[in-house]
């Protein structure tokens, strides 16, 4: 028994593997996407409440959590596509004659270039400002991520045994890969941006089931808003001379809270930004329960 013989480019793509190893470390890539899908999460989010997410003064750990809710349908799709190619290669290939594989490479061939030609003319015409991927910007990226891998697969099938030179097979794999990265880069990103605004929707949505959040400031706030009404609490003895009903908590993070009327909504109404210690106390009450009415 003898090995067989490698395939043209199969030694090729560990090198190009371990030379990108070597430039970018692979665990301060992943969390800088980590990093950047949280934060166009939140930029998805906090923009359909009209706030903007530099506000938040949001840590690293919460673009962090935010960026699962992003990340995970990408990946889960990515790998089973990646899955089913390797799976109907392997048992598809076997099966073809000599002849039937010269066939369907004269047909592979042209297709696959058309298409990856195809790819590309949209992704590069919609980044020179033609907007085509208005309604669905994922697009942009995977164009560019399809037309890479249409160009690489013709340029295999067409190139069939013919040995390539270890550098030119290098370089062809590693530009490769980056051109899938950025494509994937740029797709997942618009795509966690939209998540984000998908959340934001379905926090609108579900306002009036939230917890009641009451205000009591020792002075004046100015809160306004649907929904939200003003006590003023002029007993001696009380601490706070001001109270406010018909809030909502979004978030708290870093030394602020962000709130929102409870009658709130996209085309109606202003979030409130309040910072931690500012001479107020905060209450809560589930939406359904019973709370007091005095200060």
């Amino acid at each position: 028994m003898t090995d067989p013989a490698p395939q043209p480019g199969s030694e090729s793509l560990p090198r190009a593997l371990q030379a990108l190893g070597t430039v970018v470390a692979p665990a301060t890539l992943l969390t800088a996407l980590l990093l950047y899908f949280g934060r166009m999460h939140a930029f998805g989010f906090f923009d359909h409440l009209g706030v903007s997410y530099t506000a938040m003064d949001l840590t690293p750990a919460d673009y962090l959590v935010r960026s699962a809710d992003g990340m995970i349908p990408p990946l889960a799709l990515t790998g089973t596509a990646v899955l089913l190619v390797l799976w109907g290669r392997q048992l598809v290939r076997p099966r073809l004659s000599e002849r039937a594989r010269v066939r369907s490479r004269r047909v592979l061939v042209p297709l696959l270039a058309a298409v990856g030609v195809g790819a590309g003319v949209l992704a590069v015409a919609d980044t020179a400002g033609a907007e085509l991927f208005m309604q669905v910007p994922e697009l942009r990226g995977l164009s560019l991520c399809a037309a890479v891998l249409a160009l690489l697969a013709a340029a295999r099938l067409a190139r069939g045994t013919r040995p390539v030179p270890a550098t030119a097979a290098v370089t062809e794999w590693g530009v490769s890969f980056v051109l899938l990265g950025v494509g994937l880069f740029w797709a997942v990103g618009a795509y966690a941006s939209g998540v984000g605004a998908g959340r934001g929707v379905q926090f609108e949505q579900s306002l009036p089931w939230l917890a009641d959040t009451t205000v009591y400031s020792e002075r004046s706030l100015g809160l306004t808003g649907p929904g939200v009404t003003v006590t003023p609490c002029a007993g001696p003895d009380a601490g706070y001379r001001f109270r406010y009903d018909g809030l909502k908590l979004v978030v708290q993070s870093g030394s602020q809270f962000l709130l929102l009327p409870a009658g709130w909504t996209s085309t109606d109404g202003s979030a409130v930004l309040l910072p931690r210690g500012g001479g107020y106390r905060l209450e809560f009450t589930a939406a359904e329960a019973a709370r007091s009415t005095g200060c």
